[in-house]
């Protein structure tokens, strides 16, 4: 399936009402669990059931939140996968980008397409919520709004991701006056973590554990997104049009999803660094996210779900946004930019002027600097907005991903 993506665009929310949807998913889940009727559980299976099951899905995401394609696939898939039963460990997703980019809407206008009974929506969470909280998290989405609300539970949120589970051991005082022990075990199988943030850098033990998609401003699109805000001023803030995708994900079974690739795909990603360990886990499990969101139309063995080569090339048209750091399309552009300021001033420029030049956020010039450098494609000077940055090597984007045809060979 081809999924359509435009470059360079500035998002804004234009039809949802981000106070009405926190007013919903904070209710007790007990009150929330949405009951459809048969004729909309019919309506959603046969939606299910569309071979181009994503060109439907953009279609109805961009009359409520302009472009950005490839991001908001992303984080459907991210929260579909927490229905795959044979994957335990949880998924994480950090929308980064400069303040009222849209980080916030995009997040809210995907979960909007998932059954409030399945969200834990919060602005700050303490230490230790989490480890003292009665509550199951498994198969749940854990949303919290910007970053630092998260920080004070950081550890147990990576913890949370990469066990499955979080344990406590405690001294309580019993009900006779006395110490007594006491433990408490709360379960994060397939749990999905999301939070927004306006930093550059995160926490790098966090970092290691999540997806972070890059959000940029560019105001040349702008005038689309007002036309957008300006049609929608006079409607409802209900999502009328996405209730479908909501009854639709509370009709999705929970199944496992087998990757019959999986031992192919191994032998040909990358094993020079690392982060390439936990890059492939999450690789299998979007490619297992889509097979299940697919289920109607995926070969089903024994109860299982079978990943098909639809579902890697869905995943492989978005690796540009899975690894920003590794392929991003803008990084070559960045690189010509200051060999064109190189060229017109006969001197290397510094992180200030590059950002003048290119007419972007001095944060999306350190991203750049940092990627470029983790490359050794760049040496700075110095730290600071004043290090002279300079080209050292021709840059050579590997993908991680092989192309399917090299995966599937007919």
């Amino acid at each position: 399936m081809k999924i359509l993506q435009k470059e360079n665009v500035d998002n804004k929310i234009t039809t949802l009402s981000k106070n009405k949807s926190e007013r919903a998913n904070n209710k007790k889940e007990g009150e929330v669990r949405d009951q459809w009727t048969q004729e909309e559980k019919e309506e959603a299976l046969n939606l299910l059931k569309q071979p181009d099951l994503l060109n439907r899905f953009q279609q109805d995401m961009n009359q409520v939140y302009a472009y950005r394609e490839k991001e908001k696939i992303l984080l459907k898939l991210a929260f579909t996968g927490r229905k795959v039963l044979n994957n335990t460990k949880g998924t994480g997703v950090v929308v980064r980008g400069p303040s009222s980019v849209g980080k916030s809407a995009l997040v809210d206008v995907v979960l909007a397409t998932c059954e409030e009974g399945d969200k834990k929506v919060f602005t700050r969470i303490t230490p230790q919520y989490l480890l003292y909280t009665q509550e199951s998290f498994a198969r749940k989405i854990l949303v919290i709004y910007e970053l630092p609300g998260a920080e004070d539970a950081s550890l147990s949120i990576r913890t949370g991701l990469s066990e499955s589970t979080l344990k406590v051991g405690t001294v309580d005082k019993n009900r006779s006056g006395g110490l007594g022990v006491r433990e408490n075990e709360i379960d994060a199988t397939g749990i999905v973590f999301v939070t927004t943030t306006i930093r550059p850098e995160i926490d790098f033990e966090l970092g290691t554990r999540v997806i972070i998609i890059e959000l940029e401003h560019d105001p040349d699109i702008a005038g689309e997104v007002y036309k957008l805000m300006s049609n929608s001023v006079n409607q409802e803030s209900e999502i009328a049009d996405l209730r479908i995708w909501k009854v639709a994900d509370s009709v999705l079974t929970p199944r496992n999803v087998k990757v019959l690739f999986a031992e192919k795909l191994a032998k040909v990603f990358p094993r020079n660094k690392e982060r390439y360990l936990r890059d492939f886990a999450r690789v299998l499990h979007l490619i297992q996210a889509s097979a299940l969101l697919h289920q109607h139309q995926r070969p089903i063995e024994n109860g299982s779900v079978i990943a098909t080569e639809e579902d890697y090339k869905i995943v492989y048209e978005l690796q540009d946004i899975i690894f920003p750091d590794i392929c991003d399309p803008k990084l070559e552009d960045f690189i010509k930019a200051v060999k064109a300021f190189k060229n017109d001033s006969r001197q290397w420029p510094t992180r200030k002027q590059v950002e003048r030049y290119l007419q972007t956020s001095l944060a999306t010039v350190k991203r750049r600097v940092k990627n470029a450098m983790e490359l050794g494609v760049i040496s700075v000077s110095k730290h600071g907005d004043e290090g002279v940055i300079k080209v050292i090597a021709e840059l050579n984007i590997l993908s991680p991903l092989s192309a399917p045809g090299e995966i599937f060979i007919q």
